[in-house]
Order: structure tokens, then C-alpha cells, then sequence
């Protein structure tokens, strides 16, 4: 598979992504981090959430500034004088919108893959062990209880899941073999490779946490290349396209509309 063609799935899911965005449901049930699993390597920590006259719907809402010694506003010039590629602003700034269940338990949803991205995908490769660790102690003192516990350890996950995400692209990025114009081998060899993607995250996330943070993105990358393996499959009719596409589009509009709730353990 050739750079060209893996720029032009990128670029197809990423905006694919963007659709997907948009026709999620916001009152649709959606599962809580950590879902229930077998042999996920997600512990279960069962402290309790600090009791409010007001139960926060958000990362945001539950923040609080007074136990990382900065307010919101002071905050990044504070961290200034740090040589860690964050600041409690930064953090705040890319999860304040992952949401909260009413026991207190992070919603896992596509909104959560979002602010994954925003906080890690510039800074995961300069973040060492040691920065790495500091990142999590700052969530989980701005989040007392469960929710800074669950967050902090689905970050962390999620900054090693992107860096082995990183390798695998290089890997075959250094190997591939430029085949032209799509091909239906072509487009299922990218389908397949898609597939390695899925396992590698299941590696670090554990499958269940996968499953529900990346369903809007897996169904949408499905409808990417089985709409593309139409346009080369000269098999089908003109009519056969059409009645397979809007069955595309149907089946997608229910996978992104559609999450099952997952209880926590």
C-alpha cells in the first residue's frame, strides 16, 4: 500500500469523523469508563467521588483548581516555568467536555475520543515516563475521586496506545508498495490493515473501552471503504451502486446513532 493511499484514508476518515459528529444522537445512552470486562487492564478503583450539593455532568463542571494550587486564569503562566509539554490549563482545556454519569463515572463516547486526541496527539511523544506520571497525578488532583482515578488511567492508556499507533504506521509506511489507482484488492488490503489498527488498540485499551470509544470512527471508516469498494467493482450495475449505498448509509446512521449501556465494575 503506497503513502498516497494511506494519505487518502486519513483524509476520507477524518472527515468521515466530522460526519459522525454531527449525527450523533446527544441524548443516546453510552457506557461508562471502565465498562464491564473480563481481562481489561483497567483496575477497579472504588474510591468516592467528593459529595456536592450538585452532581457534575463533566470533567469541566468537576474540575477543581484549588487542589492543583492555580485558578483557571493563572494557570498556564504558572506552569510556564515547567518544562512539561502541559499545563492544568491545557488539560482542562482538551477534557473538559469527556462527561460524567450521575454515580460519577466517566462516559465513554465519541466526545471522549476527541478530547483524547486534543490532549495527547501533539504532546505523546515528548512525554517520558516521569512527565508521563506527572500528567497523571495532576488529573487525578483536579478530579478527586473516581473520576480523576478513571480519567488519569484512561489517558495514560491512551498515550501508549499512540505511541505503538505511531510505530505501526511507520512500519508499513517503510514497507508499502505503490499499487496506483484503488483496486478492490487494493481498497481490502487497506480494509485489512484498518483491522490490525482495531487489534492494536484493543492491546492497550482493553476490548470493551474500544469498542465504545471508537464506534462512530469504526463505523464511519466501514462506510468509507465499502462506499469506495463500490466505485470499482464493475460487477455492479448503476442500480445495484445506488441500492447498495443507501443500505450504507442506513446501516450507518444506525451505528452512530445507537450505543449500548455498559455498567461499571
Amino acid at each position: 500500500m503506497s503513502k498516497l493511499s494511506l494519505t487518502i484514508i486519513a483524509v476520507s476518515v477524518a472527515l468521515l469523523l466530522l460526519v459522525g459528529i454531527v449525527v450523533v444522537q446527544k441524548n443516546s445512552s453510552v457506557p461508562t469508563y471502565p465498562p464491564q470486562r473480563s481481562a481489561d487492564r483497567i483496575s477497579e478503583n472504588t474510591l468516592s467521588a467528593t459529595t456536592q450539593q450538585s452532581v457534575a455532568d463533566n470533567i469541566g463542571s468537576a474540575w477543581r483548581w484549588d487542589k492543583v494550587g492555580v485558578s483557571g486564569n493563572t494557570a498556564d503562566a504558572a506552569a510556564d516555568q515547567s518544562s512539561r509539554p502541559f499545563t492544568p490549563k491545557s488539560v482542562y482545556d482538551a477534557l473538559q467536555a469527556v462527561k460524567l454519569d450521575d454515580n460519577g463515572d466517566v462516559v465513554l463516547d465519541h466526545d471522549a475520543l476527541l478530547s483524547l486526541d486534543e490532549a495527547l496527539e501533539r504532546i505523546y511523544n515528548r512525554l517520558d515516563q516521569a512527565s508521563a506520571t506527572e500528567l497523571q497525578e495532576l488529573i487525578k488532583s483536579a478530579l478527586p475521586g473516581k473520576a480523576g482515578e478513571q480519567t488519569a488511567e484512561l489517558v495514560d492508556d491512551y498515550r501508549q496506545f499512540l505511541r505503538a499507533k505511531e510505530e505501526f504506521s511507520q512500519m508499513y509506511e517503510n514497507t508499502a508498495n505503490a499499487h496506483g489507482e484503488p483496486t478492490l484488492q487494493s481498497l481490502t488490503s487497506d480494509q485489512q490493515l484498518y483491522s490490525e489498527l482495531q487489534a492494536l488498540r484493543e492491546v492497550y485499551l482493553g476490548s470493551e473501552t474500544t469498542k465504545q470509544l471508537f464506534q462512530v470512527s469504526d463505523a464511519n471508516a466501514e462506510y468509507m471503504f465499502e462506499s469506495l469498494k463500490l466505485g470499482v467493482d464493475p460487477s455492479l450495475s448503476s442500480e445495484q451502486i445506488a441500492a447498495r449505498q443507501q443500505e450504507l448509509q442506513d446501516r450507518l446512521k444506525d451505528q452512530t446513532q445507537t450505543q449500548t449501556q455498559t455498567p461499571v465494575q
